[in-house]
């Protein structure tokens, strides 16, 4: 790539066409209608087609390369300081922040009052390693914006890939100032950690269920306080949560009517602030789930012919999410399934499929030594019934970053998981090991997009693990 000094003199002075906030409100259909207009006049008159707005509406339509190829043709001729912009988010959204910084930071230098640009800036530093750098510069920001809810989060996530727990705690807390986010709102009071004699509380979920899964273990906290717990969750994981000694009831997690009575709450993911979680305070590492003995007895049986080393395995997270930059997410640490091929050739392996309601449309795709379990799993015993109990059975999973990964190893069992660069706050920087789960191994991308390096190093590891098994 150019210097950004030598590619910036190229632009020329060309005004958008269309905004982003004029985008968001057109219909996918004449999205695709303006996209497909655009392409023709691409091929007959490429002089006249704005690319700003082309990119625009790729990065709306969720196509982002579509949109990092355009922003960038635009950005080349066009010194529109919006694009530019526009252009360096897409990057980070692409996982290309090294590419992105020396935009944003020529961005900050014109607009040197701009908060969002430096947000911006100090938001791809911080995925790029650069944590120190990136609080510095959140710091600046909340200088002019005290009160700005997403660079006070930011700064939480950053203190949290460095360790910083207590610290990210409570600026963690801001969340619920975000858009989008609204706390739930009770007439009885926050739990404040203390002993509860006999008190009932309502702890309740939030986010996705790998959340819950990982904070679900506060609950044992709060049992241990003396408390009657009632656990407000995703309805997917009442049986399983049924199972634990120390969660007395469940409730849906959008019951607006009829909740049990209770005399104080907490948020699962602002309990840890709540107890002062540090990286030497979490609490139960090593398993705090259980499946359900009948099942795990049921599948022991099943599995019982099968000597081989037994993996289950899980390659991609939700992809039906409706927003869009989760669906990005979720593609940037997923991988295709036929990346497994060469783990499934490794002697005395089996390979069983844990993918759950995504990533088995096309089974052509599943190399053929996977075995996928018949259409009632999961359901004729519950939602995440039957996988707790085969994965008490198997020897090892090995799991992109999603819920299966804290199931398995809040369950107690070997966990590998592949993990994108970047990698989600939870996992702090750089580490193999994880302070959550003691039975969890990390690996990471050293490069982002790069999957290839990780699974070689998987299968590596899994060879050296059956071999010492045989001895």
């Amino acid at each position: 790539m150019k210097t950004f000094s030598l590619y910036i003199v190229t632009i020329l002075i060309v005004s958008s066409s269309m905004s982003n906030s004029n985008n968001r409100s057109l219909t996918p259909e004449k999205r695709q209608e303006l996209i497909e207009k655009y392409s023709q006049l691409i091929t007959t008159q490429p002089n006249f087609v704005n690319y700003g707005s082309l990119a625009r509406l790729y990065y709306q339509a969720g196509r982002m390369q579509d949109a990092e190829l355009n922003y960038a043709y635009a950005a080349s001729f066009q010194r529109d300081f919006n694009i530019l912009h526009e252009y360096a988010n897409t990057l980070s959204i692409n996982n290309k922040h090294a590419q992105a910084i020396p935009i944003y930071e020529y961005l900050t230098k014109v607009f040197p009052t701009n908060f969002k640009i430096k947000h911006n800036l100090a938001c791809a530093l911080k995925e790029s390693g650069h944590i120190d750098q990136a609080l510095a510069i959140y710091d600046q920001v909340l200088v002019t914006v005290p009160n700005n809810a997403e660079v006070h989060v930011a700064r939480a996530l950053g203190n949290f890939k460095k360790g910083n727990l207590l610290e990210g705690w409570t600026e963690y807390e801001w969340r619920w100032k975000q858009a989008g986010m609204q706390p739930r709102v009770f007439d009885k009071p926050e739990w404040d950690g203390g002993p509860l004699h006999g008190k009932r509380i309502l702890l309740h979920a939030e986010q996705g269920l790998g959340d819950t899964f990982q904070f679900i273990r506060y609950a044992k906290i709060a049992k241990e306080q003396g408390g009657y717990v009632i656990a407000m969750i995703q309805e997917p994981l009442f049986d399983i949560m049924l199972l634990c000694p120390y969660i007395d009831e469940v409730v849906g997690l959008y019951t607006h009517t009829s909740l049990p009575e209770f005399d104080c709450h907490a948020a699962l993911m602002t309990v840890p602030a709540i107890v002062k979680t540090t990286l030497d305070t979490i609490p139960y590492p090593d398993q705090y789930l259980q499946a359900k003995p009948e099942l795990v007895t049921y599948w022991k049986e099943k599995l019982a012919a099968n000597t081989n080393f037994k993996i289950g395995v899980c390659w991609q997270g939700n992809a039906f999410y409706k927003d869009t930059l989760l669906q990005v997410t979720v593609m940037h640490k997923s991988i295709h399934p036929q990346m497994l091929q060469a783990m499934c050739d490794i002697p005395n392996v089996s390979v069983y499929s844990l993918q759950k309601v995504t990533g088995v449309a096309h089974p052509e795709q599943i190399p053929s030594s996977i075995t996928i379990f018949d259409e009632e799993f999961d359901k004729a015993h519950g939602r995440f019934m039957d996988t707790a109990a085969v994965m008490c059975n198997l020897d090892l999973i090995i799991t992109i970053d999603t819920s299966t990964a804290h199931l398995s190893a809040a369950l107690g069992v070997p966990t590998w998981v592949l993990l994108p660069e970047p990698a989600d706050w939870r996992w702090l920087n750089e580490r193999t090991d994880t302070p959550w789960y003691s039975t969890m191994t990390l690996f990471r991308q050293q490069t982002p997009g790069q999957w290839q390096p990780v699974l070689d190093r998987i299968v590596h590891e899994l060879q050296l693990l059956i071999e010492r098994s045989h001895n």
